[in-house]
């Protein structure tokens, strides 16, 4: 049976056609946060003590509002996650709750702590040794700063999460 995240419904696009392929992406995201899918999979979590399962339950609702624009309700899914990540140990999980509330952060234009959030999820990254993760809040850590108009920094954080060779 397909799940709202392992791509089957990605299957349902026009090729030839962006718009379709869009609106196909958005019902995608709105049927992941209707009852009975990932709310269910949050409950189950909850009922059975899988406190990792439910952080990220938590950090896929956060990610699919913020997807359609529900900057509000992600912002709160974010940090419900970090909660429950951090309650539970789960450093990977606190990572993905850290970067993706600030994301959230930045397109709500809070800059200053949409890099606090960022640079620590880099930090928990790099203490786990996830460098996907390390990639991932680099490239993040750029986009702020670009849309901070700051060159450097955002050049700098975009060569590190490639692997660009760049000057010390």
């Amino acid at each position: 049976m397909a799940t709202p995240f392992d791509g089957s419904w990605l299957t349902t696009w026009p090729p030839a056609s962006a718009v379709n392929g869009v609106h196909g992406y958005v019902t995608g995201l709105r049927r992941a946060l209707e009852p009975g899918r990932i709310r269910r999979a949050l409950a189950v979590c909850r009922d059975t003590g899988d406190s990792d399962g439910e952080a990220s339950a938590l950090n896929n609702l956060g990610y699919c509002c913020r997807e359609l624009g529900r900057l509000a309700e992600a912002r709160e899914y974010c940090l419900r996650a970090l909660t429950v990540a951090r309650a539970a140990g789960d450093r990977w999980g606190e990572a993905i709750a850290l970067n993706n509330l600030g994301e959230v952060l930045r397109d709500l234009g809070r800059y200053p702590p949409a890099v606090a959030c960022l640079r620590r999820g880099l930090a928990v990254c790099a203490a786990i040794g996830d460098r996907w993760g390390e990639a991932w809040s680099r490239y993040d850590l750029g986009q702020t700063y670009h849309d901070l108009g700051r060159a450097v920094p955002a050049v700098r954080h975009y060569q590190r999460a490639d692997g660009t060779p760049r000057d010390r």
